[in-house]
């Protein structure tokens, strides 16, 4: 007997991207904490916030004086900005913001930057999108793009990539004091 494969669609293989794109669904801010809470687990079960997990075409930009590509990041990040940018109703009592700091917390300093740069331009000038930003949503991208990370923030995501992002199994086995484990695994 011949036995036909499902094929897959729609998804990108990434648990933290699918996780995202949840988002987009989302009709109550309190909502978020489902998602969160996910994130989070993910992210202390190894999940990697950096990684694209695919390949993006480049989007056709035009400033004043000239037209250039500019490539449009996949990351999980990236995505998640992508889908609440424009409900107003989501910035409300900090739910959006509070995932958004999971990726803040977890990412390497030159992906997560790059990112909210790419966040940035795309709020003013994606000629393709409809959507127009909230206030709220650029506020908080313009606040976290223009204030570094303290230090310990920085060692934090150093022993993260140290330990391979396996947090869960490998935090308990540290030979540090039980509030910078706790520290390490919260993300927040």
């Amino acid at each position: 007997t011949l036995v036909r494969r499902k094929e897959h669609a729609g998804g990108s293989g990434n648990l933290l991207a699918e996780l995202v794109k949840l988002a987009q669904h989302i009709r109550q801010p309190e909502d978020f904490a489902y998602i969160h809470d996910w994130v989070l687990t993910a992210l202390q079960w190894g999940a990697n916030p950096d990684i694209e997990p695919y390949p993006s075409d480049p989007i056709i930009c035009h400033s004043q004086s000239s037209i250039y590509l500019k490539p449009k990041a996949t990351q999980a990040v990236n995505q998640y900005m992508y889908h609440i940018q424009d409900f107003v109703a989501l910035f409300e009592g900090g739910h959006a913001e509070k995932l958004l700091m999971l990726f803040y917390n977890s990412m390497d300093h030159d992906a997560l930057y790059s990112c909210l740069s790419a966040a940035k331009f795309m709020s003013r000038f994606d000629p393709n999108s409809t959507k127009v930003p909230s206030h709220g949503f650029i506020k908080l991208i313009n606040s976290l793009s223009t204030q570094p990370r303290s230090l310990q923030q920085i060692a934090r995501i150093t022993t993260y990539k140290a330990m391979d992002r396996q947090l869960t199994t490998r935090t308990p086995g540290l030979p540090l004091p039980q509030a910078l484990r706790n520290y390490i695994l919260n993300v927040e």
